[in-house]
């Protein structure tokens, strides 16, 4: 069963050439581009990706964008900073070599993302729990179409895949702060018109944040770099209720 990875780029010169170059078991490369300056879409063609400029209108639209734009049904959305081991590559062509011949095969899947932070892969805390869905059926689901957070939508059943989708977007504290900020005041939107802001929620959800994420989820067991992101992710929740409370 022919496959289309979809990838949504700006400034992604640093990072796409690992992605790329590990996804040599797909029949298209189709690349989303939204304005780069730093020779992301040179590099994107000379790999061989077919590579379509566009407007920035938010993750979850240009996602979609993306997926409409592959030519075949079943698509493999990655960011730029992303990149499959051998494992799961693997797995991605049993799955498809299933799909062409049983038609009662699932048609979503997702796998295990693992985190980098600091160069250090963080198998603990909100970090350690990643399973995005990211295979899927062009007609089994879609992304939905939020500021930030985006994730593909199905009511399918989703088998989880072998292997391992490794993602390294924070090399250190700054840049995850940065990151977190900008996030916060993105999610403030969609609160605000859900009239979720407040102090009270603000506060009680940032404390059980740092604790879902320090010591329910064990990110103690990765360091300082556990405990780093159990803050920030608490700092993230706060001002995003803080936030939405002022907008609203």
């Amino acid at each position: 069963m022919p496959l289309s990875a979809v990838l949504i780029t700006m400034n992604e010169a640093a990072d796409l050439e690992r992605c790329l170059r590990a996804l040599h078991f797909v029949q298209e490369i189709v690349v989303l581009d939204s304005g780069s300056t730093d020779g992301t879409v040179e590099l994107a063609r000379r790999l061989g990706a077919r590579v379509i400029e566009t407007d920035w209108p938010g993750f979850g639209i240009q996602k979609n964008r993306a997926v409409a734009a592959a030519t075949h049904d079943w698509v493999l959305s990655l960011d730029a900073d992303e990149w499959c081991d051998e494992t799961l590559a693997a797995s991605i062509v049993q799955a498809m070599a299933r799909a062409a011949c049983d038609p009662r095969a699932p048609r979503a899947y997702r796998f295990r993302r693992l985190n980098l932070y600091r160069g250090q892969a963080m198998r603990h805390g909100d970090w350690g729990r990643d399973r995005p869905l990211r295979l899927f059926h062009r007609d089994a689901g879609r992304f939905s179409e939020v500021p930030v957070h985006e994730s593909v939508q199905t009511r399918e059943p989703v088998e989880q895949l072998p292997g391992l989708l490794w993602h390294d977007s924070i090399a250190d504290y700054a840049e995850a702060r940065a990151k977190y900020d900008r996030y916060a005041r993105l999610s403030a939107q969609t609160l605000a018109r859900q009239g979720r802001g407040g102090w009270l929620r603000a506060g009680v959800s940032a404390l059980f944040a740092f604790l879902r994420s320090y010591l329910l989820r064990a990110g103690w067991l990765d360091g300082g770099g556990g405990l780093q992101l159990a803050w920030l992710g608490a700092r993230y929740t706060f001002f995003k209720y803080y936030l939405a409370r002022s907008q609203s």
